[in-house]
């Protein structure tokens, strides 16, 4: 835990303060934990048509899990690669997803913010995809992805 110290910055004594010093960090990150400000919107929407939805995520499953129910969600499926053991844009993960919300591939789509790991692998996996680019930053690199610049441009 003294290399959480090392990297931080921070001089501590032993591994107790480290401990510290990262749980302050944890609980400083959490805070901020915030959803966009058309998310809920687009949920309630998708949710009122009768639709599955479920959140994928390259993170930690414990992290993701809390993160999703702090933004109010928690109702909803949370499809982790650190439970799985494989992550995006493994055509698995995706195919993990659909079975979560009872799909086939082909009745679910992905909206994820990066290229590779969340569209082509999506697609891969026989999934509709969109890329959700809210700051416009995909230019021509991925000019054949369907793009969207916000979650109500979803239909």
């Amino acid at each position: 835990m003294l290399r959480f110290s090392e990297v931080a910055g921070i001089s501590v004594e032993n591994d107790d303060e480290a401990w510290a010093l990262f749980h302050g960090y944890q609980r400083e990150y959490q805070r901020y934990w915030r959803a966009f400000d058309d998310v809920a919107a687009i949920i309630a929407r998708l949710e009122e048509a009768g639709l599955s939805i479920a959140v994928v995520t390259n993170g930690p499953e414990q992290q993701q899990k809390a993160k999703v129910a702090h933004l109010g969600l928690g109702r909803l499926p949370v499809i982790a690669s650190g439970a799985l053991g494989f992550s995006k844009p493994d055509p698995r993960i995706f195919k993990t997803a659909c079975q979560a919300v009872d799909q086939p591939a082909k009745n679910c789509l992905m909206v994820g913010d990066n290229p590779t790991a969340d569209v082509v692998g999506a697609q891969e996996a026989g999934l509709g995809a969109v890329l959700l680019d809210r700051h416009g930053n995909t230019g021509k690199a991925h000019a054949r992805l369907p793009v969207i610049t916000t979650l109500a441009h979803l239909r």
